[in-house]
């Protein structure tokens, strides 16, 4: 007789979480999770179903249906789980006060190595020095 699967807990929804990567991070290059930018906002699992609240810093994110689906099958790779119901979060909005401080560090060093554009008030957020990106002259 095989043995029952083991009860789906959160943290291993997190865990699986962690191994989904933000399209946009990707597409710049610093491969943060949704977790490292902190846009999971609650997971909860009942039995088989597991609920992520999520929230996007655009509502109109072109990168929704991705961040679902690839959501949808990391979870359902655990086993177990006969439903995942991801929520965008409405009337809330993801901003970068939400990045865990590691992933913030990161995302700081890797824009200063590859000279993206800086956001003052982002850097600030972050704790960074004031730089001045003036152009000389």
């Amino acid at each position: 007789m095989p043995a029952e699967p083991s009860p789906v807990t959160e943290a291993a929804v997190r865990q699986a979480i962690d191994t989904v990567v933000d399209p946009c991070s990707r597409l710049h290059g610093t491969d943060l999770s949704l977790i490292d930018l902190g846009m999971v906002e609650a997971v909860t699992v009942s039995g088989s179903t597991v609920h992520v609240a999520l929230l996007l810093d655009d509502p109109l994110c072109t990168y929704t249906y991705v961040i679902q689906h690839e959501l949808r099958t990391a979870i359902e790779r655990l086993g177990g789980i006969d439903e995942v119901d991801i929520t965008v979060v409405p009337n809330a909005s993801w901003s970068d006060e939400r990045v865990l401080p590691a992933a913030r560090s990161r995302l700081i060093g890797d824009r200063l190595k590859s000279r993206l554009p800086l956001m003052p008030a982002n850097l600030a957020a972050a704790g960074a020095p004031a730089v001045d990106v003036r152009p000389a002259g």
